[in-house]
């Protein structure tokens, strides 16, 4: 599968290849040395380009970020804190707009538009070809705008690459 990716969209400057999300099933040290074998399979995708998930569920990030066989590369970071019982959602969510915001890193929301999930920001409405968007979550979509930058009459970068911030 990679090989067709790369060959097809690996001079695209606008691709970015994540090897593998949320490796779980595998020891920390396990995972580093799958890990390490993507960039060094693929040496024409710049490193720059190649996104490594934190061990785990993307959580821990030590795992990745204290290996030299990475330098270059960005890393992936999941943030589970609605587990957390000890703060709101919205509070979880703020944080890490916050955090996200000050180190220029910005933040993806996974369950943005999927049907029956109450994590949703957003429902589709209509059928057939007539479809439309409404937010279900308008907190939840302004901590991300937050965490992009966004604020009212600006809106962030949309070209070019990830802030330096964000590489490893």
């Amino acid at each position: 599968m990679w090989q067709t990716i790369v060959a097809e969209y690996g001079g695209t400057g606008l691709v970015y290849c994540e090897p593998m999300n949320e490796p779980y099933a595998y020891s920390d040290a396990g995972w580093k040395n799958l890990a390490a074998q993507w960039p060094a399979s693929h040496p024409g995708v710049p490193r720059g380009r190649v996104i490594i998930s934190g061990a785990g569920y993307n959580q821990r990030l030590i795992t990745i970020g204290s290996d030299s066989r990475f330098d270059g590369t960005l890393t992936s970071r999941h943030i589970y804190q609605f587990f957390d019982t000890s703060r709101t959602t919205e509070e979880s969510c703020g944080r890490v707009a916050a955090e996200a915001r000050a180190l220029q890193l910005g933040t993806v929301y996974w369950p943005g538009v999927r049907p029956n999930d109450w994590y949703r920001l957003q429902a589709i409405n209509g059928s057939g070809t007539n479809l439309s968007l409404s937010t279900t979550n308008a907190s939840g979509r302004d901590r991300l705008r937050y965490s992009w930058g966004w604020t009212e009459g600006r809106r962030p970068r949309t070209t070019g690459s990830p802030p330096a911030t964000a590489a490893r």
